[in-house]
């Protein structure tokens, strides 16, 4: 059960870093392309409340909090 957390804390580290250099580099294409990379892992809208609801714990960049934020998936 451990390792499984460890790999989905690690997907997400590396997804919020991700979607904040996307959002540094391209802001209009950005949203557009993190709803896809999270809908191809299946992601669903629990899960990411979820993790926006850690975003301070887990030391979420403002900016893509704000984009997560207003993202629907399922």
């Amino acid at each position: 059960m451990e390792k499984s957390e460890d790999f989905n804390a690690g997907w997400w580290n590396c997804l919020i870093s991700f979607a904040a250099e996307l959002l540094r580099c391209d802001r209009h294409g950005a949203a557009r392309t993190i709803k896809t990379v999270m809908k191809e892992a299946g992601v669903t809208d629990d899960e990411l409340v979820g993790v926006l609801a850690k975003s301070d714990e887990i030391g979420m960049p403002e900016q893509v909090y704000d984009c997560l934020d207003n993202m629907y998936l399922d």
